[in-house]
This record gives C-alpha cells, structure tokens and sequence, in this order.
C-alpha cells in the first residue's frame, strides 16, 4: 500500500478491487459512487473502504440500488399517459403538496374527468419526481457548471419538528444568464456539528465536479461554521474545508452583520423598543374581546384595522413589519392603552411620551435601510 508522509493514498491497486470508488480532493480521500459519500483511507487504507462498505449507508444504497428498476420499464416515451402523470407530479412539487394528496386526486380524475388510465397516486408521483425529475434537474445544473469556472458555496439548517435539515446551494456566474443560485444538495442529519456540515458539503462539491472552482464558503456567523469572530480554532466548517481548498474565502451573512449593528444601535434609544414590540404584541394575542375593543377604538380614530404581527427576538431584522403595523395603528393603540383602566404600565408610558411615534419612525427607517 502506497503511502505519503505517513498516510495511505488512494492507488491503481484499490480503484482495480474498488471500481466504484475515485480520488476526491486529495489522495488521502475517495468518492464512493454508491452512496454518495467522501470518505478519508489515510490512517487504514483497505482497512478504511472496509469499514465504510460496511457501514449502514453504503449498505442501504446497494439494497436500493438492486431493488429499483431502470426508469425506460416504468415509463414510455411520449406516451400521452405518461405526459399526464408528469404533468400532474410536477404541478404537485411546483404547489409545494405532500405526495399523500395525490391519493385523493387520482381518484377524482378518474371519477370527474372519465380518465380511467390515469393512476398517479402517492407513491407514483413521489417516484416520477425522484427518478425521473431530480435527476434531469441535476443533470441541467451539472451542464451549467462546467460552463463557469468560479463558485461560491453556500449553506444553513433549519428545523422541522425533530427533523433537521441541511441545504447546500451554489452560486455562480453565466455570461448570457447572469447571477445564478441553485441548490446542490437536500438533506436531513442527526446533528448540526462542523464535520457533518463539512462532510456534507464536500460530498456536494465532488458529485458536481467543483473541486477545482470553489473560492468562497458563505453561511452564518455562528461559531459552528467560523469559530467564532476572531475566526479560531480548527472545529469549525470553515477551517476544514480550508484543509482541502486552502484558498477558500470565508464570508460571513450580512443580515446577521445588519441584525447585531441595528440591535447595538437601538440601545440608545430612551425605551426598549424590543420589549414594546412584544407587549403590544402579546396583549392582543388569543384575547378576543381586546381585539374587539382595539377595533371600535380604530373606528374611532378612523383607522383602518389590521392585526397586529409578532416579533422574534432571534431576528432582529423581522422587527421593521412588526414596526410598521403598530404605526398604522398607532392612533387607535394610543388611545386604547391611554384609557385602559389597569396594567400594562411600561405601554401606557410609552404611549404618553409625545417622541415614541418619532422614535419607532426612525427604526423603521433604519430597518428598511
């Protein structure tokens, strides 16, 4: 077994016993066409692929691999039923459905419309579009990247229920397009740590061939992805991919950079704006008769009624609609909590100040800004 300075590499001898094994960015890494999956051989080598084809999701995709049959045995070309059911799985995707909702469609059509050789149920449509759009889909983008030669990486997680998600996007430039941003990868993981979102965007960057063209990692300022302000320390996002892009540009999100610098900026104002937001907010929330009386006071001051817009501490910049909601109805919220018998005193302070319009005028401005 060939080694470099101590480490296995990846030789002529393996890619002959592992044909569905490549290179990846370096020697010491491969890319298993299987699974979809970059993995490093430095410390074992054989011992290395050995354990990864053992592992849970290389077997998984070996077993799906072997299950599923070539798209031309489902599908005809240019079979009228085959439009229809395409057109159906795309309009499902394209109105953001859950493939479920195809169950009941597919029933109606055949009832409704006398189209009785329709039969695009759940799991159907879910196999037309992860079988025959996905992979047409990744094919166009893969055709536009070799036509750029820079791009920039980008990614963020977001929670659903226990589910966590990972996106991966692509942002490059064409000559005859422009801008564009595409999304390279959908996944969920088991965890948000810097060597699963690094491992996940490495796997990203080898299937579409970018190894070569990425200069700039973009995601947020948390420490997980840069260490930190000061950019420190060696777990974190942004200096792994540097291990194997040494030239690699970090950048930091410009809405969190917004968020702190307005945040800071609100500190000088004579009352908490924050705070204001949330206690007009949760007055009126779930409270039925308030909102009634909050009406019959907009009628008053001839104030056309809308309802009032919660605000999330965690996003700073989500403070500018909230704002601009309370001034429209900032008349009838005056004389309402002017003429509320109890409670509420931090409200009623600030509604008695003759400055806080102009103050709640001017962070908006700068929110908008």
């Amino acid at each position: 077994m060939s080694k470099t300075k101590g480490k296995c590499v990846f030789n002529e001898k393996l890619r002959e016993k592992y044909p569905y094994l490549e290179k990846a960015q370096s020697a010491n890494t491969v890319f298993c066409k299987k699974c979809s999956s970059v993995f490093s051989i430095a410390g074992g080598g054989n011992s290395d692929i050995s354990r990864h084809v053992n592992t849970a999701k290389h077997k998984a995709a070996l077993k799906a691999a072997s299950a599923s049959k070539p798209i031309p045995s489902h599908f005809r070309v240019n079979d009228e039923k085959s439009a229809m059911e395409g057109v159906w799985a795309y309009h499902t995707i394209n109105a953001n459905q859950s493939f479920q909702s195809s169950e009941c469609a597919a029933k109606i059509f055949k009832t409704c419309f006398k189209m009785e050789n329709f039969s695009c149920s759940r799991t159907k449509c879910q196999v037309i579009v992860t079988g025959v759009f996905e992979p047409y889909a990744k094919q166009m983008l893969k055709n536009e990247l070799e036509q750029c030669h820079y791009v920039s990486i980008y990614t963020d997680a977001s929670n659903h229920g226990s589910i966590k998600i990972f996106t991966v996007l692509v942002r490059y430039f064409l000559p005859r397009v422009g801008i564009c941003v595409k999304v390279l990868d959908i996944s969920s993981k088991p965890g948000e740590t810097s060597l699963i979102i690094s491992d996940l965007i490495q796997t990203a960057i080898c299937e579409f061939g970018l190894e070569k063209k990425v200069v700039a990692f973009c995601g947020d300022n948390a420490k997980v992805n840069f260490g930190g302000i000061t950019r420190g320390g060696e777990n974190n996002v942004f200096h792994r991919l540097q291990v194997t892009f040494p030239h690699l540009i970090g950048i930091g999100c410009t809405a969190h950079i917004v968020h702190n610098a307005l945040k800071k900026a609100c500190d000088v104002i004579p009352f908490d704006v924050e705070h204001i937001i949330v206690k007009i907010y949760a007055h009126f929330y779930l409270y039925t008769v308030r909102t009634e009386a909050l009406k019959a006071f907009c009628d008053e001051a001839d104030v056309e009624y809308k309802k009032l817009l919660g605000y999330a501490k965690t996003r700073f910049l989500a403070l500018g609609p909230a704002i601009k909601r309370i001034l429209q109805l900032f008349d009838a919220l005056k004389i309402y909590f002017t003429k509320l018998p109890k409670g509420e005193r931090v409200v009623k302070e600030f509604f008695n100040n003759a400055e806080s319009k102009f103050w709640l005028l001017f962070v908006q401005e700068q929110v908008h800004n």
